[in-house]
């Protein structure tokens, strides 16, 4: 038996590569029941190996190992002949952002699946690639038979006609596999033209063979298919899986489907059309509206139970011989409280490690960027034409702005882990401080900026003077602009608590857009016109808030502004400080 007969006959092999092995057992009982025989290694190593001693029909490959990750495994064993065309699907609990996803598509991978895998999704996936893979066997032998019979042909014209009957039931027979998946497959060509569709397909639509083979996609295809990128990222990626859009029966009823596409190509590389492999996700949508109904059931439980409990505390208040029990309730009230503040708290940790981590791993890159913009400008800029020279310092310009704004970023992360040293804080010495440090950055500037006597408040002094910093910064850049600049700091008594304020007469900004004044990397004016980070507005926030206070501003359009802070922490006496000689 030749090794084309032998692929034919033979069960069909899968790779299972994972670093733990309860994920690959796991992997091997859900593929148990697609007659494959299934094979696992726990490295990119023993992938490797595997793939040197075995011909695979699918490799399924986890992301994130040691030593050897999916990805590098993964362009190893492109360079291998026997592997290079086999389908891998990469699967991950991690690494979902979209840059993973395209690196994985990039590699020549065929489909991205997220743990925990879904058992139905992946036996139907892997299915249609077994299939496939069975298929392309049929046709080799198909194939090596011919030629076979070509070398023949001059002994035997009989056994050639033999072998091209053998060609047309063996087609009929690949016809017949399509025909009979599970899953809806149509097969479209250049101009968009039906060529093939399986029984699947067919029976969910309710149309016959005869309706479809040679019409348009449109008369099946959703619009967002038709009109939208599908195709386009299709025939720029070779492939493309689980997106989402609908089926139109024959009698005009849409239904949802995922969908997966390949491109074909000839042996010159031309296209020649698609195969496009959809699933029903019907149930899926129904099952998520009716998730969605029970979560807004589940919220109007939680609104009518708060507003009983409104109701049970007014008659606490009124019913003073059940003392005990309200003092029980208020006791479980404040347990819950506590629990749930303990877990925003944790929540907000997470958080904050994430927006560190992220930002810390974007800074390696960025000075590899600088790095070598900096080395072509040292190597080669006699050489460049001065629109390459700009286009290459406003490269370096951009790149060094991110670091800047990563590190605004990374200070912002730290804050919330800051342990406050709390003592009383002179403001008016501070602010006046900070004054005169931006006077000296621009001696030629002419800003008349006042600071109230004896601002006093209690707070991290490090911390104040960083909110001060953005704040007076913000007024002394916005005013770069206006003849008379002016600048204030003061406290007005509105409630029993001091307000202090920072005031300019600079160029203001539109209120309409005040809910953005405190978010990271929202600004309100452009670039060019005043350079900023975007995040001291946001860093000042936090530190406020730090504080247990609050921060707001008022403004218009070419008439300045104004931001508004409190500080709400105690002294050793529990009585707030604002001013020495109030």
């Amino acid at each position: 038996m030749n090794e084309v007969s032998h692929q034919v006959t033979a069960r069909p092999k899968i790779l299972v590569v994972d670093d733990r092995q309860e994920n690959l057992f796991a992997m091997a009982t859900l593929l148990k029941p697609l007659d494959a025989e299934v094979l696992t290694g726990l490295s990119g190593n023993q992938a490797l190996s595997q793939v040197l001693r075995h011909r695979f029909a699918l490799i399924l490959m986890d992301v994130q190992m040691p030593e050897m990750d999916g990805f590098e495994t993964v362009s190893l064993i492109q360079e291998y002949a026997q592997s290079s065309h086999v389908p891998i699907i990469f699967v991950t609990a991690m690494n979902k952002e979209g840059e993973y996803i395209s690196k994985g598509y990039q590699l020549g991978a065929v489909d991205y699946l997220f743990k925990p895998v879904n058992p139905d999704i992946l036996q139907s996936k892997v299915k249609v690639f077994l299939d496939l893979y069975r298929e392309k066997a049929t046709v080799d032998k198909v194939l090596h038979e011919l030629k076979h019979a070509q070398t023949e042909l001059e002994h035997n014209h009989q056994e050639l006609e033999d072998a091209h009957h053998q060609v047309a039931m063996s087609k009929a027979y690949v016809d017949n596999i399509i025909k009979s998946m599970n899953d809806t497959l149509v097969v479209i060509d250049a101009d968009m033209t039906i060529r093939v569709i399986n029984q699947a397909t067919l029976a969910l639509l309710g149309f016959e063979e005869q309706e479809l083979i040679g019409q348009h996609t449109r008369l099946i295809f959703g619009e967002e298919l038709i009109q939208g990128t599908f195709i386009e990222e299709l025939l720029k990626d070779g492939s493309m899986c689980a997106l989402e859009s609908t089926y139109m029966t024959k009698d005009h009823r849409t239904i949802p489907v995922a969908f997966s596409g390949a491109v074909l190509m000839d042996d010159q590389g031309h296209f020649q059309g698609i195969v496009c492999v959809a699933q029903d996700i019907t149930k899926r949508k129904q099952a998520e509206e009716e998730l969605r109904k029970a979560h807004d059931v589940l919220e109007l439980r939680v609104h009518e139970r708060t507003a009983k409990l409104e109701e049970a505390n007014s008659l606490l208040m009124s019913e003073i011989a059940e003392r005990k029990r309200a003092e029980e309730d208020i006791r479980n009230l404040n347990t819950d409280l506590m629990r749930g503040k303990a877990e925003l708290e944790v929540s907000n940790k997470e958080l904050e490690a994430f927006s560190y981590s992220v930002a810390h791993d974007l800074r390696a890159p960025l000075r590899g960027i600088d790095g070598f913009c900096q080395a072509v400008w040292e190597d080669s800029r006699h050489t460049l034409d001065p629109t390459s020279q700009r286009y290459l310092q406003r490269a370096r310009e951009a790149s060094q702005r991110m670091a800047k704004q990563i590190d605004a970023l990374l200070n912002l992360a730290r804050l919330s882990r800051t342990e406050l040293e709390v003592e009383a804080v002179d403001l008016t010495t501070l602010a006046q401080s900070v004054l005169t440090d931006l006077q000296s950055a621009e001696p030629e500037r002419q800003v008349e900026w006042t600071v109230a006597e004896g601002l006093r408040a209690i707070g991290d002094t490090s911390l104040v003077r960083v909110a001060l910093e953005n704040l007076l910064g913000n007024a002394w850049k916005f005013t770069s602009q206006v003849e008379s600049a002016r600048i204030e700091l003061g406290m007005s008594q509105h409630t029993s608590n001091p307000v202090y304020f920072v005031h300019d007469n600079g160029t203001g900004f539109d209120m309409a857009y005040a809910d953005k004044l405190f978010m990271a990397f929202q600004r309100l004016h452009g670039l060019s016109e005043f350079p900023c980070l975007g995040i001291g507005l946001a860093t000042v926030q936090r530190i406020i808030r730090l504080h247990n206070g609050r921060i707001w501003a008022e403004s218009a359009v070419g008439d300045g502004a104004t931001f508004f802070f409190t500080f709400e922490n105690e002294d050793e006496s529990g009585i707030h400080v604002a001013c020495a000689n109030s």
